[in-house]
């Protein structure tokens, strides 16, 4: 469900961004888990522990050092906590 913030990867991409609490109720409707995309980084995960995943791409590849940065995103995923199960 995308984009939660404005997308690093699409800069003409005019959707406006549905921010962490449009994301959640949007996904909250959906019957199957639903993955965060859209202008995330390491410092933007907070509240989004009820995803079912998140996906990234500028986050790693506009990096000026990829390895940190997923290093950084998995420390941020792992403070989220558990991940909600996808077998319910």
């Amino acid at each position: 469900v995308s984009p939660v913030y404005p997308p690093g990867s699409k800069p003409h991409d005019d959707r406006p961004p549905l921010g962490v609490g449009g994301f959640l109720r949007l996904a909250g409707r959906l019957a199957c888990p639903a993955f965060a995309l859209g202008g995330l980084d390491a410092s933007r995960l907070h509240g989004l522990g009820a995803a079912g995943g998140v996906a990234v791409s500028s986050a790693v590849w506009h990096a000026s050092d990829p390895a940190a940065a997923v290093s950084g995103l998995l420390a941020a995923l792992e403070a989220l906590g558990p991940r909600p199960s996808a077998r319910g």
